[in-house]
């Protein structure tokens, strides 16, 4: 085979020698071919420059990838021993230990049960068009297998080969649906002491959603994306837009504002305490940015969903109904609230279906809290305005009584769980952190690899375009 491959179809360059692409760039071409393995100079380094010049290359970030599908490999790119994940086409990597943690950050199995009773992972073979670290993407391709040699052999290939080959294809997707359906389901902590996430279990959040289906709890809480298909909640959802802005606009200097300092005091007086009024208590604050107030009203909202579709069709007024929630007592079924239960569904990602880190789930309940005080702000003001009672005193009974660390009511689960992961929080290693694998030869970062073996090349490289810089532009050729 030739050192240098020309692929028209794709429109990238391979050096066969070094089993990757050359990026389009005449200065990469230069260094590479005067570096090791190829050391080539003057008139012949010149020609192949030239050469590589007619070919229509595209950037790296251009260049279209295979895809998630096991693909023939390609000739001339080098073969490297990987692990593929078999819940989605995002965990490849030639590092053991990243296959196994991205099963259990991004799937939520724990190493222990990550090949119980199927396995989630499997070894395979890998190639990346670039080697370059930023460019690096890897795709799966047949074991001993290439363009080149599997047309040779693929008229030899006997038929009883062929149908072993197409059921052990059929069995590999079964797998992936097993996998998939049972990465679906929320597991509890029974199966293992290591798998325990101890906030879950305090709260009691695992139990409760145990053996629900991830995507129908996803779409218990999601807002409806369509007004035809569940028109009576797009209005009900329309009308709570409405109290709470009209709650909100209460709050701010004008001729309809009824939020004084001592009622924002006492919204935010979570603890019975004998500080003075004006003390070191931290006050309601409703001043938040265009972006939190479409959160938070968009939380409320999706409690709303949650109990339209879960717990009973609304029938009554949306604001008597948000003050029932509010007020009144659980004592020790915490889950017969329907607000805690919509936050116990709020514990699972979105995106990924794995449990929320504590800082992110406090951002809700924080959220959740905030548009509660909204609303018994709202409703106490009403009253007053209705001439029934005034308002800093309905505050303060209504506060002393539900919006207490200590209460039994849905906010003062609330509190406590905030409390809880705050300390949580505290001592909570962040996500965006390197790692090194079990040989301590790969650090990975994110989705980015460096292996040890390639830290002098990458210093190479940096140090002579940092000489490039500095003699071809900066002091221009002196």
């Amino acid at each position: 085979m030739e050192a240098f491959v020309y692929d028209p179809e794709r429109r990238v360059l391979i050096c066969a020698e070094c089993g990757f692409c050359l990026p389009p760039k005449r200065d990469l071409w230069k260094r590479h071919l005067r570096n090791q393995p190829h050391q080539i100079f003057g008139q012949q380094l010149k020609s192949l420059i030239e050469l590589f010049s007619t070919y229509r290359l595209l950037a790296p970030d251009k260049v279209q990838h295979p895809g998630k599908e096991t693909v023939q490999a390609i000739d001339g790119l080098k073969q490297h021993d990987g692990f593929r994940c078999y819940l989605c086409s995002e965990g490849l990597t030639r590092s053991l230990k990243t296959v196994k943690d991205h099963v259990s950050q991004v799937h939520g199995r724990k190493p222990a049960k990550q090949n119980r009773p199927i396995p989630l992972w499997a070894q395979c073979k890998l190639q990346t068009f670039f080697a370059e670290t930023q460019h690096v993407r890897y795709f799966v391709v047949e074991e001993g297998a290439s363009e080149l040699a599997d047309s040779r052999s693929a008229t030899t290939l006997a038929k009883e080969e062929e149908e072993f080959f197409r059921q052990q294809d059929e069995d590999l997707k079964q797998t992936e649906r097993d996998a998939a359906e049972e990465a679906n389901k929320v597991h509890g902590f029974g199966s293992h002491k290591s798998a325990v996430v101890p906030w879950l279990r305090r709260t009691g959040i695992a139990e409760h959603i145990q053996d629900l289906k991830k995507d129908e709890v996803r779409a218990s809480i999601a807002l409806p994306k369509d007004s035809d298909q569940e028109p009576e909640l797009v209005a009900m959802l329309e009308g709570m837009e409405a109290i709470l802005r009209e709650a909100h606009s209460w709050c701010f200097d004008g001729p309809d504002c009824m939020l004084t300092w001592p009622r924002q005091v006492v919204l935010n007086r979570f603890q019975s305490s004998k500080v003075e009024l004006l003390g070191k208590t931290r006050a309601f604050d409703p001043d938040k940015e265009a972006s939190t107030l479409a959160t938070y009203f968009g939380l409320w909202k999706q409690l709303l969903a949650y109990m339209y579709r879960v717990v009973d069709p609304l029938k009554k007024a949306l604001e008597a109904l948000c003050i029932r929630l509010i007020y009144h007592n659980v004592g020790g079924k915490r889950y017969s609230s329907p607000l805690v239960s919509f936050c116990a569904m709020l514990s699972v990602k979105p995106s990924t279906s794995g449990w929320m880190r504590p800082g992110d789930y406090s951002s809700h309940l924080s959220g959740l809290i905030w548009v509660v005080q909204l609303l018994v702000f709202h409703h106490s003001a009403g009253q007053e305005l209705k001439g029934l009672g005034d308002t800093l005193k309905s505050i303060k009974r209504i506060c002393e009584k539900f919006l207490q660390q200590t209460a039994e009511s849905p906010v003062g689960e609330l509190l406590r769980w905030r409390l809880l992961l705050l300390k949580i929080s505290k001592d909570d290693v962040g996500a965006h952190q390197a790692r090194w694998d079990e040989d301590e030869q790969i650090l990975t970062y994110d989705d980015t690899e460096l292996r040890m073996d390639e830290v002098p090349k990458l210093m190479l490289l940096e140090y002579e375009q940092a000489c490039e810089l500095l003699y071809g532009e900066l002091i221009f050729g002196a």
